[in-house]
């Protein structure tokens, strides 16, 4: 599995996606001074183990609009200012990380 964060220049973290492949679901939350908030479970994942996608995120007014290959899958509402996103960090995540 694999996380995507966008981060604030001030640590917080305004948008986590983090599908996994085993559960073939995707978690998305907020990290706020060092705290994740209640996180938005997403039981029908676009992505699959071994197969190539492509992601793209709008930020928008009212949230993060997350495509997967072209088509929209979900909106995350703004939980915080949005606007100072300075880092945009992908890594893997082990399961073992939950």
């Amino acid at each position: 599995s694999f996380a995507i964060k966008f981060v604030r220049k001030n640590g917080d973290i305004a948008l986590c996606i983090k599908p996994w492949f085993d559960r073939k679901n995707v978690e998305l939350n907020t990290k706020k001074n060092g705290q994740w908030m209640k996180q938005q479970l997403i039981t029908s994942s676009p992505f699959r183990r071994n197969v190539r996608f492509e992601v793209a995120v709008a930020n928008e007014a009212n949230g993060f609009q997350i495509f997967v290959n072209g088509s929209h899958f979900t909106t995350y509402e703004h939980r915080m200012c949005p606007y100072d996103i300075s880092v945009v960090d992908i890594a893997q995540v082990l399961d073992l990380d939950v």
